[in-house]
């Protein structure tokens, strides 16, 4: 499901159209849609000169433009690169593009006569494969009338690229720069069309007002709307929910008004007319509120809902149907809850003298909010770096940096917070439930420092996505000194220490994952019933340099998405290692492997595996939690083992198929229709 927030696109950019070449077509739209800032840490390309061009650079993925494989780039202090390995020379007066007299195979970010100064051009790469981008930026350099300014190239390992314009300083400037992209043969293009003349805009450092260019492959329609994002979450209580959500125009033609539609399980379609809007052409964005809410009427029962834009300005249809319509699968919940606890993770290192702010971030929530948090402090560049790729995976590239709950939320949202922020996050956020519980055992032989482990999940509620257990073993009371740049700060915290602190004291610093920052795909089904358990087995050595006294145990349930702003930890808790005497108990293998046929007329059978001797006792559940019907209760040998059950006197409707053992009990949804 596509969480987006709505797009506010600058007038300045939309005033003008779009001109649309064969190969790519462009959209705006403004704020950094991703965990970046300006001023990342690079390799230098271009640190002097005038008019001149980087070495070669590789691409770090493999990349077509313009329907054809490229390899690497040259990148020119003028600001653009191109791609053609027989480039010999950086030209410094731009003009209109397509053009025999430009660069050809060339993604120009802003081409001018641009000045280093004290500027430089370099580059850099986040992510991890296939989500990786690549970025080239001309940083504080001066174009031909004079200031300074910032911009960035995104290379997409997807397929899409964008201009990020980031930084102006002062007024506006009277320019004549070319914002856009050429191919190979210098025959096909698409131009910003305010080119060669644009302006480049008055921006400030905050990634909330940078001012973007995203160019999209293929010819642009006229008619083409998308819905973004619905406000709506895929497990929800019985009853009925607004529907709301975001819109968003990648046609070239302006939208006054349209009708939003939906229907559930293919019923009837629900229509609102929205009017007052301006949905501007190339990007434009708003957000609406349907008019009729969407009714789920039966708990533990599956929906699927669809939305989508028809009729635009009265009677246009949208040309490009492979992005108009948004379709997500719903269930609806018991309301069963365990308690929640909120995952905190800070990036951090010694030598970053605004870290200490992760100590009094996390301190701060420790004393407000007990036992409703667990920390984790992921070290990068010092002594106590796991190693772990953690901090690519979720592009961090400034500390500290601060996420909650791993949740990433909206399109055009940060999911990152400053660790003084971390208070109110978990303020904001302190009546949400968990539908699932969570338990680290661990048992540790001192004479090979071996830990062989388990974390069990308990789920009470219906749960969905890409469900992952993670164990995170952090230590306590590790002595480092620390960069402190509030050195001299009055009323600061730390203002009265020095620059470093020399016995810096470090807590729930990350030293292992032995599952993986983000867990196994497959041991939790991607559909939880209630009252099911899983649990995976781990093990890891605790080497002679770490405390086993300090050591603690953070075990999460997520739900994983290759993009981080898509997924979410459900729960998490901290368990004391204490020199690992701990030790999990059996927890019963019993599981529903299937029910058939479902929906059942008639006769249904559950087929159930048994991993030991069990007692269970197995019955029918309506969806109020009433016993319909007692089916069996007996002694069951391990293997797998076929119970039968009689619908013919049961309504139509959904229930639960429901057994209990002496070690818990496990449920599978049944759907009767006669």
């Amino acid at each position: 499901m596509k969480i987006r927030v709505p797009f506010f696109i600058l007038a300045l950019l939309l005033s003008f159209g779009t001109v649309s070449a064969q190969g790519y077509y462009f959209i705006g739209e403004q704020g950094t849609d991703a965990p970046y800032f300006y001023d990342e840490p690079g390799d230098d390309l271009i640190t002097s000169g005038n008019d001149v061009l980087s070495s070669w650079q590789q691409l770090p993925f493999t990349w077509n433009f313009f329907g054809l494989p490229v390899t690497g780039y040259y990148a020119s202090d003028n600001g653009y690169i191109t791609f053609d390995q027989g480039a010999t020379a950086s030209v410094a007066s731009n003009v209109a593009i397509p053009s025999g007299s430009a660069p050809t195979n060339a993604i120009f970010a802003f081409w001018d006569d641009l000045q280093l100064g004290s500027g430089v051009v370099r580059s850099w790469t986040i992510g991890l494969p296939p989500n990786q981008t690549h970025c080239v930026q001309w940083f504080n350099v001066s174009p031909s009338a004079g200031g300074t300014i910032t911009t960035t190239l995104r290379i997409y390992e997807g397929g899409a690229f964008d201009v990020v314009e980031d930084i102006g300083s002062g007024a506006q400037f009277t320019t004549s720069a070319t914002v856009g992209a050429q191919d190979a043969f210098g025959s096909d293009a698409v131009m910003i069309p305010s080119g060669p003349n644009t302006q480049f805009p008055d921006k400030t450092a905050d990634n909330v007002d940078d001012l973007i260019y995203v160019f999209i492959e293929g010819q642009q329609a006229t008619w083409d709307l998308s819905v973004e994002s619905l406000n709506l979450s895929q497990t929800l209580a019985a009853g009925t929910h607004q529907l709301s959500g975001n819109i968003r125009n990648y046609g070239s033609n302006s939208v006054s008004n349209l009708k939003i539609k939906y229907q559930i399980d293919g019923g009837a379609v629900q229509e609102y007319t929205k009017t007052t809007l301006v949905l501007t052409g190339n990007g434009g964005g708003d957000f609406f509120t349907h008019s009729v809410d969407i009714d789920l009427p039966n708990t533990g029962q599956f929906y699927q809902l669809k939305v989508w834009c028809d009729e635009f300005n009265g009677a246009n249809a949208d040309q490009n149907n492979g992005n108009d319509t948004l379709t997500i699968d719903l269930i609806t919940i018991l309301g069963n809850t365990r308690p929640k606890s909120f995952l905190m993770e800070k990036v951090t290192g010694t030598w970053c003298g605004y870290c200490p702010a992760g100590k009094i971030g996390f301190d701060e929530v420790f004393t407000t909010y007990p036992g409703q948090a667990v920390g984790v402090s992921v070290h990068t560049g010092d002594v106590m770096d796991a190693g772990t790729d953690y901090p690519a995976f979720y592009k961090v590239s400034g500390v500290p940096t601060s996420y909650l709950d791993r949740r990433g939320g909206s399109f055009n949202s940060d999911p990152k917070v400053y660790p003084t922020s971390l208070p109110s996050e978990v303020s904001s956020r302190l009546n949400e439930t968990a539908s699932v519980g969570i338990e680290v055992y661990t048992e540790f032989d001192a004479q090979t420092r071996t830990v062989t482990g388990t974390i069990v999940a308990r789920f009470v509620d219906y749960a969905l996505g890409d469900l992952r257990m993670v164990v995170l073993v952090t230590e306590d009371g590790i002595i480092e000194p620390q960069a402190n740049f509030f050195s001299g700060e009055a009323g600061h915290p730390y203002g009265n220490d020095p620059s470093p602190i020399p016995n810096f004291e470090h807590n729930q610093v990350l030293r292992a994952v032995p599952l993986g920052e983000f867990g196994t795909s497959g041991i939790i089904p991607s559909l939880v019933n209630p009252n099911e358990t899983y649990t995976e087995n781990f093990t890891f050595t605790v080497p002679a340099g770490w405390n086993e006294n300090n050591l603690h145990m953070v075990g999460i349930v997520m739900d994983y998405d290759d993009n981080f702003r898509k997924q979410k930890v459900l729960n998490a808790s901290e368990n004391s290692f204490d020199n690992g005497v701990s030790a999990a108990p059996a927890v019963e293998q019993t599981q529903i492997v299937d029910v058939f046929p479902n929906p059942v007329a008639g006769i249904g059978v559950a087929r159930v595996d048994f991993s030991t001797k069990t007692k269970a006792t197995f019955s029918l559940y309506n969806t109020f939690g009433v016993k319909v019907q007692e089916i069996t209760s007996a002694n069951y040998l391990p293997g797998t083992h076929h119970i039968y059950f009689d619908t013919q006197s049961l309504a139509n409707g959904v229930y639960l198929f429901h057994g209990e053992t002496s070690n818990g009990s496990l449920t599978r949804r049944v759907v009767v229709s006669h």
